[in-house]
């Protein structure tokens, strides 16, 4: 075998070693769905945020600090008013009950943002809102970490990557990134002749590779369930059951708190209380997720947005122009750069030129295997489009043009449009041709699923305006399409 493809094998092997590493262990850590036990109204020892964490498959969600705020109330640390039919007038007034030993880090902290935030013991709610990005980001990243430790205390969580995990991947990270390193002496070495610049090009691409892995094991580490831990996040979850199918819960208000007690706060925990989620807002919104009642019941929907957009959005033409540049200068790089195939079949390094012409070919293959794959994808999937009808939750504009003296054009947006069939739902792309589309209205898309770009769109329903005062309660007999704004997430994010 020649150095060159020595050094091939080497590499591959150290990215595929830490990539197989380091699915197993996402697989293996991650949550699996409670089924939920029968519905009662007995309710637990849990604080509300704890049970938002457990009854979301150990991820916090915004409603663990609404929740929480919910919860101080019913405790009378702090009182919730409403001024007028209108729920977003909502105050809060401090009651001035002192701090008891007994609260919970996160418990402070969300009593602390209301005190810091009254003026003469009064805030509204409105106000609670973070202006500051970065100070609204820290902020629940401690209260994430604070509920976590709650939890894990009591048994109920515990680190999504144990002790063993986090070994079993490091001794995996040092293996790979060292055979990174020793590609890049091996290569540097072959070119200067000098063994000082080819030891340090060898200790960068360690240092790099491990850091980079380092990185993406850390993002990943989070929460996951225990045995003690399914077993409560059940009983919630059957909570969650008697709430809902209690069809006035969903549009009870903050200030109803009074009345209902804990029930309310526990509700927000487990996101069945719309009307009081949408008036609450601590700044602890996502665009990820948005409010829908179609199909007869408000629910929080997962959004899923691409993360690499090399095709999400475009159309067939320019598709197909992609595809076929890739494939020609692949074919060209082959035919003119690339060494002769005598010389690859024979693994003579010296005849195929170098080890700069060995690279070429790599380079030469994977673009004639891309540009083949985006012909014959974009063939298959737009001549296999779907159709979806259901309420479109959000809207956001994702590209725009500028036609000089000001004026601006939207090309694409970004649409979430829930059907009622599951919890998640993707964004797809509306080009700015189609026919306009806004929140709430109900309506029929035609659309290829792997670019995610609409075909057509024909509105069935115009959406209903208005504020929380002209939204009526949802009722599963009438339209499935009630209510309004899906709350606090959908203003984060709309355009």
């Amino acid at each position: 075998m020649t150095p060159v493809l020595l050094d091939v094998n080497i590499a591959a092997t150290a990215v595929v070693l830490f990539a197989a590493a380091y699915a197993v262990a996402v697989v293996a850590t991650r949550p699996l769905p409670v089924p939920p036990d029968e519905a009662t109204p007995e309710l637990g020892d849990e604080p509300p945020a704890v049970v938002n964490l457990l009854a979301n498959r150990w991820k916090l969600t915004a409603d663990a600090a609404e929740a929480t705020l919910l919860d101080l109330a019913a405790r009378g640390y702090l009182e919730l008013r409403q001024a007028g039919a209108d729920p977003a007038h909502t105050t809060i007034h401090l009651t001035g009950r002192a701090e008891d030993a007994d609260l919970l880090p996160y418990e402070r902290r969300v009593l602390h943002r209301v005190q810091d935030m009254a003026t003469g013991g009064v805030v509204p709610v409105g106000a609670l809102a973070f202006r500051n990005r970065a100070r609204g980001r820290r902020w629940r990243t401690r209260l994430r970490k604070e509920v976590a430790a709650d939890a894990r205390a009591r048994g109920l969580s515990r680190r999504r990557f144990g002790d063993a995990t986090y070994f079993l991947l490091f001794v995996v990270m040092v293996a790979s990134s060292g055979g990174l390193g020793v590609v890049a002496l091996r290569g540097v070495g072959r070119v200067v002749e000098d063994w000082q610049p080819a030891v340090s090009a060898g200790a960068a691409a360690i240092l790099a590779v491990f850091t980079a892995q380092a990185v993406t094991v850390g993002y990943t580490d989070g929460e996951r369930d225990t045995p003690a831990g399914r077993i409560v996040a059940a009983r919630w979850l059957g909570v969650q059951r008697w709430l809902r199918a209690h069809e006035e819960f969903a549009d009870l208000p903050p200030a109803a708190v009074t009345v209902w007690d804990r029930y309310l706060a526990y509700g927000s925990a487990l996101g069945v209380t719309h009307t009081t989620s949408e008036v609450l807002d601590l700044g602890l919104g996502d665009r990820r997720t948005v409010w829908s009642s179609y199909g007869g019941h408000w629910r929080r929907v997962r959004v899923h947005f691409p993360r690499l957009r090399l095709h999400y959005g475009r159309p067939a033409p320019h598709l197909a122009a992609r595809g076929a540049v890739a494939v020609l200068a692949g074919a060209v790089a082959l035919q003119f750069f690339a060494p002769p195939l005598s010389a690859i079949a024979a693994m003579d390094e010296d005849a195929a030129g170098g080890w700069l012409r060995w690279s070429v070919t790599p380079i030469a293959l994977a673009a004639l295997a891309y540009g083949g794959y985006v012909l014959v994808r974009t063939a298959v999937a737009h001549a296999t489009t779907r159709t979806v009808t259901g309420e479109v939750l959000w809207t956001e504009v994702a590209q725009e043009s500028d036609l000089g003296e000001g004026r601006r054009v939207v090309t694409l947006t970004h649409m979430v449009i829930d059907d009622g069939t599951r919890d998640r739902a993707s964004a797809w792309a509306l080009p700015g041709g189609i026919a306009r589309v806004q929140d709430r209205d109900v309506a029929t898309i035609r659309a290829v699923p792997w670019t995610r770009r609409v075909v057509s769109l024909t509105v069935l329903r115009q959406g209903r305006p208005g504020g929380l005062r002209d939204t009526p309660a949802p009722d599963p007999s009438d339209d499935p399409v009630t209510g309004d704004d899906p709350g606090p997430e959908q203003r984060h994010g709309s355009s």
